[in-house]
């Protein structure tokens, strides 16, 4: 989910994620965050963070997506895709994170 400038909070990702993919959802506890360089066609290599956020929504439902920056597509995933899915291993820290507080619940 793309925030504002400087904006890694709770509000922010609830905002992104019903723009970006009409859902409404709860953030239940901060996930972690990744600091990653990226290309703007602008200004060259950035350096962006990104917040990560367990949350959940009412109920599962189709998932819009509003397709940005390589974006084309998005889909829910059991826990079992999640724990297989090619992911860069600096990220793999934070899913597990996820499943692992969702799973002792």
């Amino acid at each position: 989910m793309r925030c504002g400038e400087n904006e890694l909070t709770a509000a922010a990702a609830v905002r992104a994620i019903k723009e970006e993919l009409g859902v409404d959802a709860t953030v239940e506890a901060p996930l972690g965050e990744h600091t990653y360089t990226a290309h703007d066609p602008v200004r060259g290599a950035v350096e962006r963070t990104v917040a990560y956020f367990l949350s959940t929504v009412a109920a599962v439902c189709p998932l819009k997506c509003k397709v940005c920056e390589g974006i084309t597509d998005a889909r829910w995933y059991t826990d079992a895709e999640l724990t297989s899915l090619p992911i860069y291993e600096d990220l793999r820290a934070i899913i597990d994170a996820g499943l692992k507080r969702v799973r002792s619940v």
